[in-house]
Formats: structure tokens, sequence, C-alpha cells
């Protein structure tokens, strides 16, 4: 029974991905997925999150095509092949879909990672999610 607790948790971390400082995510060789450090109340990050309530506004929103960061709770997850569709919210009242399809350049790795990493969390878990906005 020990066995398969210690491979579950094996499994566990290497769907999660790997530990990531966060000062290092927005860089370019940052992983797909991974899992913070302790984050500490004397840290904080320099990544400009948006709020999924301006999603959509016009004035407020960023413009489609642009990168954007968002925090928000898992709601659902699906996958489907090679992709990931996840629905975050954020206050209980605003949502906003994420995809991930399998890409070309990598052979659809990446999509696989974020697919592994989205199954293996639970639901309502804040996860830190950075895209394309797309319509």
């Amino acid at each position: 029974l020990a066995r398969k607790a210690a491979a579950a948790a094996v499994q566990s971390e290497e769907n999660l991905g790997t530990m990531v400082s966060p000062s290092v995510v927005t860089s370019a060789d940052a992983p797909v997925t991974g899992v913070y450090d302790t984050i500490r109340s004397v840290e904080s990050l320099a990544i400009p999150f948006v709020s999924v309530k301006t999603l959509g506004e016009d004035g407020i929103s960023p413009a489609i095509g642009q990168e954007v960061w968002i925090r928000a709770r898992v709601a659902t997850v699906r996958v489907k092949g090679k992709s990931t569709f996840v629905v975050l919210r954020e206050n209980s009242l605003y949502t906003v879909q994420a995809c991930k399809f399998k890409e070309k350049e990598d052979g659809g790795e990446s999509a696989t990672a974020v697919a592994r990493f989205f199954k293996s969390i639970p639901l309502e878990s804040i996860v830190d999610l950075c895209g394309v906005l797309a319509e």
C-alpha cells in the first residue's frame, strides 16, 4: 500500500511539472507548466494580471491578439485528444475559456503537458495562466 502511495505521489509530481520560481515565469525559457515555489508575503509578482471581468469591454479590455496573464479558479476541465479546454472563474460571476491545441512546432508536447497538468489538479485550484486573447 505504501508503494502505491509513493508511486502515485511521483506520478502526480510528474504531471504538475517542475517547481518554478515566480520571478522567472515571464522569461522565454520558462517551462510550459509548473508549480510555484512557496510565495511569501514579502515577495511580489511582477506580473500584470488582467481581470476576467474586463475582458471584452470596450476601452478597458486588452486588444485581441495581445498576450495576457489571468489568475482565476479552475471551474471545469475537458481534454479531447491533444486539445484542452479549461473554464476559469473569477469572483463566482465572470468566466473565460482557455484552450490549448496541438502545435506543429513541438509535435504536441506542450499540449500534452498542459492536458496532464490540468487533469492532475483539483477543481477550484487557483492558477496563473498566460495566453493570447482571442474572440
